[in-house]
């Protein structure tokens, strides 16, 4: 039986209402409940409360890949537990395009930007006009804006060498969606992926397409097909 796990009672309502599985606000009844597969879509807290301990009986998928980008040796040590105990760690595509390119271009990349543009409230600021709010590397992205760019850290782990990665942070009063633009230069080519979402209504700082994608992941977890790198 599935098991939903929620800080907030009426979420755990709703989850024993429509799916009729148990619920529990304790991280540690998850881990304990042995399941094949753990879903983490919560905050990066919730993926430090998880792991590396869940990889030891279960395979998890990973929301909020940001917790990589500021624990230091963290992906590592999940990477030898899984290994060891026959599990998965599981980092979706998440908000983001083009991941096969870049796992399939990871040894020749020379550069990578990341510019993510958001209106001014997903953000939490008030600009008058566009501004750039960060400029800089992955882990300090993060740090700033720990709710907005978990897709940095995934495009990072992704390419293998954070310190190839700048992120740009954007708000923009005229943006009516997310958009994330990477641009790649490499051995072989130059390569731009961009990609517009429309935001969670409930959730205005995250993609639409984030939760489509941890959907989207669990179905190929269970699936004999493979489509892509």
């Amino acid at each position: 039986m599935e098991v939903a796990c929620d800080r907030h009672e009426e979420k755990l309502a709703e989850a024993e209402r429509d799916f009729g599985c148990k619920t529990t606000d304790d991280v540690k009844d998850v881990i304990d409940h042995g399941a094949d597969v753990i879903l983490e879509a919560a905050s990066i807290e919730a993926a430090a409360e998880l792991l590396p301990e869940a990889l030891e009986t279960s395979s998890v998928v990973v929301m909020s890949t940001g917790v990589f980008a500021i624990t230091p040796g963290l992906l590592e040590e999940c990477v030898d537990v899984a290994g060891d105990n026959g599990t998965m760690l599981v980092l979706p595509s998440g908000a983001i395009g083009g991941i096969d390119i870049i796992v399939a271009l990871r040894d020749d990349v020379e550069e990578a930007v990341l510019t993510t543009r958001k209106p001014p409230e997903s953000l939490g600021v008030e600009v008058d006009g566009e501004e750039v709010l960060f400029e800089g590397s992955v882990d300090r992205a993060v740090e700033r804006f720990p709710r907005n760019v978990n897709v940095a850290a995934t495009l990072a782990t992704a390419l293998g060498d954070p310190d190839l990665l700048t992120v740009r942070v954007v708000a923009d009063p005229k943006a009516e969606c997310i958009t994330h633009e990477i641009e790649l230069k490499t051995d072989v080519g130059e390569y731009r992926i961009e990609v517009k979402n429309e935001p969670l209504p409930d959730v205005p700082r995250t993609s639409a397409l984030a939760a489509m994608s941890a959907v989207a992941t669990l179905e190929k977890l269970a699936s004999p097909l493979r489509v892509g790198t």
